[in-house]
């Protein structure tokens, strides 16, 4: 799992997380900075991250302009090697973006995200509906109540990555079913554990 836009203390609340549910989510997860540029380091990172043979199942997770970069950039990311999901935090990418996603995806955005102020939240429920019609595989959306575009909280360490949106995240990772094939017709598509190797970028 490629985690992107998260600062470390949040970043850190899902791995956390994730650690914790043991052999079933047992994920190598890398994090790139919240201000790393993305339009060079975060590109060669995933390359770097996909050669390794190691990464049988790779979850590309972002928040905000890193999102909307998995989105906007999908097709280079699928020609170095096809993700096998996303998860999209607070994206602002159009339908015409989201359109292009071949893989499943989860998208989650805070109830007051401002950009739900301007783009009605049923312009991405049409997106994921659309996606739902043309593959089967367990995309959908969720809106975190009282949330804002960070959908974090402040603790005592510092902010998180909000509890519900985390179990959202992972109850979607859970799901086992066959996904099938990407319309590229690249590879067949399911949801698998692999050891666990845990790396923060500098």
């Amino acid at each position: 799992m490629l985690l992107a836009g998260l600062e470390s203390t949040v970043a850190e609340s899902l791995r956390r997380v994730l650690e914790e549910q043991g052999s079933e989510f047992n994920y190598h997860v890398e994090t790139l900075g919240a201000n790393e540029s993305l339009n060079g380091p975060l590109i060669e990172q995933y390359r770097e991250f996909a050669a390794d043979p190691a990464h049988e199942w790779i979850c590309l997770l972002g928040r905000g302009e890193s999102a909307d970069l998995f989105a906007r950039d999908y097709y280079s990311f699928l020609n170095i090697r096809p993700p096998h999901t996303l998860v999209l935090l607070s994206p602002s990418v159009t339908a015409f973006h989201l359109n292009k996603l071949s893989c499943p995806y989860l998208i989650i955005h805070g109830e007051r995200d401002p950009l739900l102020r301007t783009l009605p939240h049923s312009a991405f429920d049409q997106a994921v509906y659309h996606h739902q019609m043309r593959y089967g595989d367990p995309t959908t959306d969720f809106v975190a109540p009282s949330d804002d575009r960070y959908l974090t909280v402040q603790r005592e360490s510092g902010r998180e990555l909000d509890p519900l949106v985390i179990q959202q995240i992972v109850e979607w990772l859970s799901l086992t079913p066959e996904l099938g094939v990407s319309k590229e017709g690249i590879h067949a598509r399911g949801f698998r554990a692999h050891m666990a190797h845990i790396k923060k970028a500098s």
